[in-house]
């Protein structure tokens, strides 16, 4: 009876330990998830202006930024099949910023990125999974650029989404900018080799 204890005991070590060595670009969405069930209710989701998910060994940290500038962070894991999430620290700054645009805008804008880019991964052979850090973050900035008012441009806010990665061993990072056109409901995404407004979290 010991032994056979011991051998179930020794299989979840073992289960646990595949499960968090399985950790890739797959698992950012779902600790995302569960890391902003957790942070609702520390803080307004409409008030979250960045976030940042990262793989961390065996677990994906997710930090998030709100307009007060409160940094929380989360470290999840999966418990069984359930993505768990445990807040690490609070750090509270004292700047205000400005939210020229909601949550679900910035989310939503975040999945037409992450949309564009998983096209490109396919293209190259490749899928989410090889996305080991991902960041999401509204630029205050001048939305406009260069262009001419007439052009109806300036409606949308820019969220920028930030894909560090790994193709074929060659480490790479790109920046995906999104953003609406005069009253369009749709997302015009660009590529970018530098990002603007990147916050520190």
């Amino acid at each position: 009876m010991r032994n056979s204890i011991l051998n179930v005991f020794a299989m979840l070590l073992l289960s646990i330990s595949v499960s968090a060595a399985e950790m890739n670009g797959n698992d950012l969405a779902k600790a995302f998830n569960s890391a902003l069930n957790e942070a609702s209710v520390e803080v307004d989701v409409d008030s979250i202006i960045a976030w940042e998910s990262s793989v961390e060994d065996h677990e994906v940290e997710v930090k998030f930024l709100n307009e007060q500038d409160l940094h929380l962070t989360y470290g999840c894991h999966y418990h069984g099949q359930a993505m768990a999430c445990h807040e690490e620290h609070q750090d509270h700054g004292h700047e205000h910023k400005s939210l020229t645009s909601g949550f679900t805008y910035v989310q939503s804008a975040h999945q037409a990125a992450v949309e564009k880019f998983s096209k490109t991964l396919t293209r190259k052979g490749a899928n989410f999974s090889a996305v080991d850090n991902l960041k999401v973050w509204i630029d205050g900035g001048d939305h406009d650029h260069d262009h001419k008012l007439s052009d109806d441009h300036g409606e949308g806010a820019d969220v920028w989404s930030k894909f560090n990665y790994s193709l074929n061993g060659t480490d790479a990072t790109i920046f995906v900018l999104c953003h609406t056109h005069g009253h369009e409901a749709e997302f015009s995404c660009h590529y970018n080799r530098a990002g603007e407004g990147e916050p520190n979290l």
